[in-house]
């Protein structure tokens, strides 16, 4: 548990360093790209770093403070129901993203998940994420090709 409270501390301050220029005004957009990039990059050697393995993620889910928000449960559940694709847009993890689902509802199989993706060694340690990184940027610059 000391581990994942190290991470979470490390991961927080990561995030006020890069929050701040994610919502910037005054950079530019061919600014903030490599910044993001940084961003995303830090977050997942900080993964690698601690060498997590697959079930730790679980845990640390299981134990973070993190709520989906009202509606959730009746928007997946009416999604199934009628076979509605539903489509998630993250700059975050999709292993994280779907346990978070399936932890605090039900993940179905009308779900899909357009996000960074942790790959893990045969030892379920964390190896690498997707080539290139997925962030709110691809939402806001129309750059989709680059992640399909």
């Amino acid at each position: 548990m000391r581990l994942f409270v190290i991470i979470f501390a490390q991961a927080k301050e990561i995030k006020e360093k890069y929050y701040p220029m994610e919502i910037s005004h005054s950079l530019t957009k061919e600014e903030k790209i490599p910044l993001m990039i940084e961003w995303w990059s830090c977050g997942h050697q900080l993964l690698i770093d601690y060498k997590l393995k697959r079930e730790d993620l679980k845990n640390m889910v299981e134990n973070a403070n993190i709520s989906l928000r009202p509606g959730c449960n009746l928007l997946f559940d009416t999604a199934d129901k009628y076979r509605v694709p539903v489509l998630i847009f993250s700059a975050g993890l999709s292993n994280i993203i779907e346990e978070i689902i399936s932890q605090r509802s039900t993940f179905y199989p009308v779900m899909r998940i357009l996000a960074n993706d942790m790959k893990f060694h045969e030892d379920v340690r964390p190896s690498c994420a997707t080539s290139v990184p997925c962030s709110n940027l691809h939402v806001h610059l129309g750059q989709f090709d680059r992640v399909f």
